[in-house]
């Protein structure tokens, strides 16, 4: 109906702090954006994360999303988001997270046309080993 997108997400863990995430979102118009979601977590309190995301008209939009972590409590994470028209769009992410294991992050971006996607990625982790990610971006 135009407001639900299928994402797959496959996770593949070479160890216990390295996990590469690969989401492929099919598109209403039949084409297929391809999303690389690689997460690095060499000491356990910093997480970087390169979101590569493939326009529909073969452009890149690069985000950089830094999450920086004092005992896995603490998060100071920016966003910055490379528009088309090659301006930045500054982005903050807020990251919620009562203990070590359990992340609420509500992530804001906003559009070309001023509108806003609302994007909800919901990390639970169990002792920093298991995550479930779900991604859910309405649409008008």
């Amino acid at each position: 109906d135009g407001t639900t997108d299928l994402i797959y997400l496959w996770r593949l863990r070479n160890d216990g702090t390295t996990d590469l995430i690969h989401l492929w979102r099919l598109g209403n118009d039949g084409t297929i954006d391809l999303t690389h979601l690689w997460k690095l977590a060499n000491d356990g309190t910093t997480d970087l994360i390169h979101l590569w995301r493939l326009g529909n008209d073969g452009t890149t939009d690069i985000i950089n999303l830094w999450r920086l972590g004092t005992g896995g409590t603490s998060d100071l994470t920016h966003l910055w988001t490379l528009g088309n028209d090659d301006t930045t769009d500054l982005t903050s992410l807020r990251a919620l997270g009562n203990d070590g294991n359990t992340n609420l992050i509500y992530l804001w971006r906003l559009g070309n046309d001023h509108t806003t996607d609302l994007i909800h990625l919901w990390r639970l982790g169990n002792g920093g080993t298991t995550d479930l990610i779900y991604l859910w971006r309405p649409r008008e």
